[in-house]
């Protein structure tokens, strides 16, 4: 039985990526916040933009925690 094979190709090329996350409290218990993920490259550019609001059953009034942990698609989880 013969088993045919074939060698893959190389290739180079370049990418870029933009994040980014903001957040603003609204009250004590709700934050709205707004992200970017930007990707480019010469085939594939899977980028997408968001926007969510969080509530937090506890109140509080300090400081938000830097950096922003982003929130993961549904798609993404592993």
């Amino acid at each position: 039985m013969a088993t045919n094979r074939t060698g893959g190709g190389s290739s180079t090329g370049v990418s870029y990526s933009i994040r980014g996350l903001v957040e603003r409290r609204l009250t004590d218990n709700w934050v709205i916040g707004t992200g970017l993920d930007w990707q480019y490259s010469e085939d594939y550019s899977p980028s997408r933009a968001m926007l969510y609001l969080r509530y937090s059953f506890a109140p509080w009034q300090g400081n938000l925690s830097l950096p922003i942990e982003p929130i993961i698609p549904y798609a993404d989880f592993k």
